[in-house]
């Protein structure tokens, strides 16, 4: 069966998965073989829900590896170093699904104050990475679903960069990214899917 480009990526993410749960470790990359797009640096969240809930999200947000590389090591966080939750465990692959955002380079916003920040923000399109006095965050573009004011989105990023109430200094920094999405159309348990070539 020859996989299309969205189903080798989902493909190797649940490898990496299914391989974490059975060892407990990384799968090791002497193992895979990436092709051309795989191998060129390249940065991705990978996102896990069980019965609609989130259940780990762990992502890069530039490129520092290669693409598949990222996907494997992300998707082994997501599942199981996600401090948030518990080490995923085999009974849950039954309701679990997965989305892949794929991200963009990130751009600088040029912004000499929150305000304006707000103002050049592209609601349900821009990811968001902000930084002042040491204190960094990032939202994916689809936390616009959830908080679809800008106001809103930017105040629970500062909140989880540890900014809390308080407006950005003038020295912050800031910049925009897009993401492709990915998601599964089955749930990981569906191992015929998740076979390679």
């Amino acid at each position: 069966m020859t996989l299309t480009r969205e189903e080798r990526m989902l493909s190797l993410a649940a490898m990496s998965i299914l391989h974490g749960l059975k060892t407990r470790r990384n799968i090791s990359l002497e193992d895979i073989k990436f092709d051309n797009e795989l191998r060129a640096p390249g940065a991705c969240f990978v996102t896990l829900e069980h019965r609609g809930q989130l259940r780990g999200c762990i992502g890069s947000a530039e490129a520092y590896r290669s693409l598949g590389e990222d996907l494997l090591r992300n998707a082994f966080s997501a599942a199981f170093n996600d401090m948030r939750f518990p080490r995923l465990v085999e009974k849950e692959l039954e309701d679990l699904e997965m989305e892949l955002s794929i991200l963009t380079h990130p751009k600088p916003i040029i912004a000499p104050n929150e305000e304006h920040l707000l103002s050049l923000l592209r609601p349900g399109r821009d990811g968001l990475i902000i930084e002042d006095k040491g204190a960094k965050a990032l939202f994916l573009p689809s936390v616009w679903d959830s908080l679809p004011s800008p106001r809103d989105f930017l105040d629970n990023l500062k909140r989880k960069a540890g900014i809390g109430h308080r407006s950005l200094t003038s020295g912050f920094a800031a910049w925009r990214f897009e993401t492709e999405k990915i998601r599964s159309s089955e749930t990981l348990e569906s191992k015929s899917l998740w076979e390679m070539d």
